[in-house]
């Protein structure tokens, strides 16, 4: 993203956690200026099946592991390409930071929203609600970064994010297992 010191941590902290992917706490909702309330971490999330107008429409439910897998699958392509862009080295206008931001936590608000939607089988339900708060808490630093009023402000919460990415890979790996998988 850029160079120097700050860049170099960043990224560090960044590697460090990330490596952890195989594949701080709120106590109040976080409403952004982008129209979304994202649900704080000590909120315990609603699990929900499809709707009955899904399935009279013919929807059928994923089995939960599948229905994980894919979801887990475009927030990682979505995650990698981010990172990818903004550790590239490449000196990225904040109009273009801004956007990557966009387009990374729109990837984690379908993940939250797909886990969510979904009813996982009893054994999954706490790492999912595991995974859901550390994702909340990963969307607020998106948030930030979505809108930082300087390059330098972005690189300060995505070193934020990496701070955070740690918990976020558990809990993934945790839901992985528990669906046996």
């Amino acid at each position: 993203m850029r160079s120097g010191i700050a860049g170099v941590l960043c990224a560090t902290v960044l590697a460090a956690g990330l490596a952890a992917l195989t594949g701080c706490h709120a106590d109040s909702p976080v409403a952004d200026d982008l129209g979304t309330t994202t649900s704080a971490p000590s909120v315990v999330p609603t699990l929900q099946p499809l709707s009955p107008a899904d399935t009279a429409a013919g929807m059928t439910p994923a089995p939960p592991r599948e229905r994980y897998r894919a979801l887990v699958s475009d927030w990682q392509r979505a995650r990698s390409a981010f990172f990818a862009a903004v550790t590239s080295g490449e000196r990225l206008t904040l109009g273009e930071e801004h956007g990557l931001a966009h387009g990374y936590l729109a990837a984690s608000r379908r993940l939250a929203a797909g886990l969510r939607s979904t009813a996982w089988p009893a054994p999954a339900q706490p790492a999912i609600r595991e995974l859901l708060a550390a994702n909340a808490e990963q969307q607020r630093h998106l948030v930030a970064m979505a809108q930082a009023p300087s390059p330098f402000a972005v690189t300060q919460r995505l070193a934020d994010y990496g701070v955070g990415a740690a918990r976020e890979n558990r809990a993934v790996t945790a839901v992985t297992r528990a669906l046996g998988g």
